[in-house]
């Protein structure tokens, strides 16, 4: 039997011991930080599943791959013993009146980074108020990307440590 050692216990490392040990191979996981992860980025990042609102800084590739981990997130949440939250409820990009050029200009680099016209659908206020109603009356404009999520990171590195 095959026996591997991987050395650091931040998200990287807890997700290639599960996947190796769920392949059967005996897995020694080294970390001289807390079992809950708080040494690792995920414990503190957003994990959100958001490539396309990414498209300002992402290039096409980047977006590409981002969207196709949202399946391998859904895959791999699933696998897991302990409940981790995931949500794919979509991101709200929204601007302030004066800030309303901005708006044509990330619709431009969404289209540059091969977000489909169907993976946006433009807010009005009333559509903002009438679906997050804690920002009703602040926003006029927003672009709403349906197919984006987040996952709750720190539950994510405790169920990937209970695995």
């Amino acid at each position: 039997m095959s026996k591997v050692a991987v050395l650091g216990g931040g998200l990287s490392g807890r997700l290639m011991a599960f996947q190796l040990a769920e392949q059967g191979i005996s897995v020694e996981l080294f970390e001289k930080g807390e079992r809950n992860g708080a040494q690792a980025a995920a414990y503190v990042a957003a994990a959100m599943l958001a490539p396309s609102a990414e498209a300002v800084e992402a290039t096409p590739e980047v977006i590409r791959l981002g969207k196709q981990s949202i399946a391998l997130w859904r895959a791999i949440v699933c696998r897991l013993n302990t409940p981790v939250m995931m949500q794919e409820n979509g991101s709200l990009i929204v601007w302030h009146t004066q800030d309303k050029p901005l708006s044509a200009e990330f619709a431009r680099h969404l289209k540059r980074g091969g977000v489909a016209e169907h993976e946006t659908i433009r807010w009005n206020a009333d559509e903002i108020a009438a679906n997050e109603p804690q920002l009703a009356g602040r926003f006029s404009d927003g672009l709403y990307l349906p197919t984006e999520g987040q996952l709750d990171g720190r539950q994510v590195l405790n169920a990937l440590a209970d695995a």
